[in-house]
Parts: C-alpha cells; structure tokens; sequence
C-alpha cells in the first residue's frame, strides 16, 4: 500500500512539475527562516542585552531571589566596603571594620528591593526644606529610578558595562552607578561596581554639603535672634575693677552693666555672656551671668555682678596685671513679659574635629545616627 502511495505522489510531481518545484522550495525556504530565526534567537541569549533585559525584568517588582542570579552581591558589597572605609574610616573601625559596611550595604539593599514601592512615591521639596528631615542613603523611589536609568554599554566585548543615576534629593545629588558585566558559564552576571571609590567619596562630600547647609540655616537664625535681642535690650555700656580685699587673699571682681529697654515688651530675667578684657584686649576670662529683675519699655537696666578669686591664683593674677580693664558680651537669653523667650544657641562649628573616640574627621558627622553608634 505504501508503495502504491509513494508512486501515485511521485506520479502526481512528473505531472505538475513545475508547481512541485515550487513547494520543495517554499518548504526549505522555511526550514531556513525558521533556522535563522531560531540561531539568532540563540545569540541574543547570549548577548549583554538580553542580560540587561533579564536584570530590568528581575527589578520589575523586584525578585531578590531572580537578582540573586544575575547580580554577585557579595563582590558588588565588598567593593563598596572597602570604599567606604577610605572615606569613612572612623565608623566602627576595628578589624570587623569592613565585615560590618559590607553587612550594611547588603542589609540595605534587600530592605530596599523588599519594600514595595508605591507607584509615584519619591521625596519632593525643595533642599532647604529636606534638610530637617532623617538622612536615608537610599531614596523611596530608587527601584524605579534605577529601571528608569539603567543603559548598556558593550560597544567593548572585553568590557561590557551598565550605567544608572540616582538622584537622592535630600543630599541634592545624582550618583552614578557603573557596574561591570561579566560572562560567566550560566551568563551574563553583574559583578562589580567599578566607581565604587568614587561614590563613597561623593557621599562623604554630600553629606558635609548637607551639614553645611543645616549650618548656614542656624546662623541665619542665630543672626535674626540676636539683632531682636539687641533691638530690644541694647547694651549702653559694660565696665569692670578689681581690687584686693582687707585679707590680701581674696580679689573682688566687680562687673557693671547698663542697658535700656527700647522694645514694646518688658524684660523679667535674662542671662549674658560675659567677656572681660585687659588693656591690650585680650580676653582674661570669659563668665555666663544672669539675672532675673523687670524693666519696662523705656527704662535702663542697671546690673552688677561681683565675682570673689583666689588672689594667689594665676587668673587673679592676670587680673590684677591686666591694668585698665573693660568688658564686653551679648545676650544669650532675654525673658519678656509677652511670654516670648529669646534665646541664641551657637550653631556647631564643623571646622572643629569631632570629640568623640578615633572619630578624626569634621564635626558634622557627629550629629548622624549612623555614626553615633
């Protein structure tokens, strides 16, 4: 039977030759298209893109397992670890030093890509306006901002890389990302984060720009009080003497101060910063003083304070050999029959080094959590 079909086919191709011709040709025309297509489906499996596609599916919602197979974490942290203890070598130094930024960094990467985020969620406000609030490393929208950003370059077989930006408003940056794409024997794998160096020196930079600003904040507002204190209770002049007492131990420092009152609010106590100067002027000894009595619009106030040193003492001493002594100061808090209380703290001065233990660096760090620890 199945020669009798085999022959009735092959009579059937001597009778339509031509049209027989044609559909063994359409035939393997499309065991070679579907070939093609197939080999070049192949290939681009096993290209860069295909990868970075893999990546941006991976983060879309983010999948820390699916990420665990295209990105070496561990090597992408321990890099970035290591930068960060250049540039933050006070934090938690000890040998455990990079064992614990390489902990943090994973930590807070996972929190991140675990946390869902909520569609339009990103921190807005202008910068001066962010810098009271809680310093994260990481922005809520950073997820999408990395899928937004994510670019590949393999124009370099040898050294294929993707690049990202993430912009963290409340140090008023962009830091860029730039990660290496390795060939491995089940792919394309993230890793390594070859600006790591670079990106925990901008941190480091950013966040003494934010402490800057929080400052000039505090000096404006330090600068506004004390001219309403001066406006207030302007000080009309400041005069001291000494002298030995009877004993010829005991020396009598004496300090009298005149102001007057040309607010529209009485004042019931008060506290001043006092200096005392020799005739050089040249500070002897710096006293913060108070004083509690009311003084209506319009009046002066006349106050003295009387101090008792040790004559054999070496600020006695300086006193007496101070010749023709003067004083100055200024206001540090004025208590006003309103109920209002004005009172200046000195902002923090970030050239100083930070008093803490083998924290060598500015003093700005200081007032972060992360470092107080």
């Amino acid at each position: 039977m199945k020669i009798a079909l085999f022959g009735k086919i092959g009579q059937w191709f001597a009778a339509h030759k031509l049209l027989g011709s044609l559909l063994v040709l359409i035939l393997l025309a499309g065991a070679g298209t579907g070939g093609y297509f197939a080999w070049q489906s192949y290939l681009y499996r096993q290209s860069p893109a295909y990868a970075l596609e893999q990546l941006k599916k991976a983060l879309t919602p983010p999948s820390p397992q699916a990420l665990a197979h295209l990105v070496d974490f561990n090597a992408v942290a321990g890099e970035l670890a290591s930068a960060m203890q250049e540039s933050f070598s006070f934090c938690k130094s000890g040998p455990d030093q990079n064992r614990y930024f390489r902990d943090q960094v994973q930590t807070v990467l996972l929190r991140q890509l675990m946390t869902k985020e909520e569609p339009g969620k990103k921190i807005e406000g202008d910068y001066e306006s962010l810098l009271d609030k809680p310093l994260v490393i990481l922005p809520p929208d950073f997820v999408s901002q990395l899928l937004a950003s994510l670019k590949l370059n393999d124009k370099d077989p040898a050294n294929v890389t993707i690049s990202a930006s993430i912009r963290n408003p409340l140090l008023n940056q962009d830091f860029p990302l730039v990660l290496r794409l390795r060939r491995s024997s089940s792919g394309w794998l993230v890793s390594n984060l070859l600006n790591a160096r670079d990106l925990a020196a901008q941190m480091r930079e950013a966040i003494l720009a934010r402490q800057r600003a929080s400052i000039g904040i505090l000096e404006r507002k330090y600068a506004a009080v004390r001219k309403q204190m001066e406006a207030a209770l302007p000080i009309q002049d400041c005069t001291a003497e000494a002298g030995l007492l009877s004993d010829g131990k005991t020396l009598l420092l004496m300090i009298d101060l005149l102001a007057r009152n040309t607010g529209d609010a009485a004042v019931n106590n008060f506290s001043f910063d006092l200096s005392l100067m020799n005739s050089q002027d040249q500070i002897i000894l710096n006293r913060h003083v108070n004083g509690t009595k009311s003084v209506d619009p319009g009046e002066d106030l006349r106050q003295r304070w009387t101090f008792e040193l040790d004559a054999h003492e070496p600020l006695a001493q300086s006193v007496l050999s101070g010749g023709k002594l003067s004083c100055k100061g200024f206001w540090r808090t004025l208590g006003l029959g309103n109920g209002k209380v004005l009172h200046l703290t000195e902002p923090p001065n970030l050239q100083t080094v930070c008093e803490l233990p083998s924290h060598n660096h500015p003093q700005g760090f200081c007032v972060l959590p992360v470092f107080l620890e």
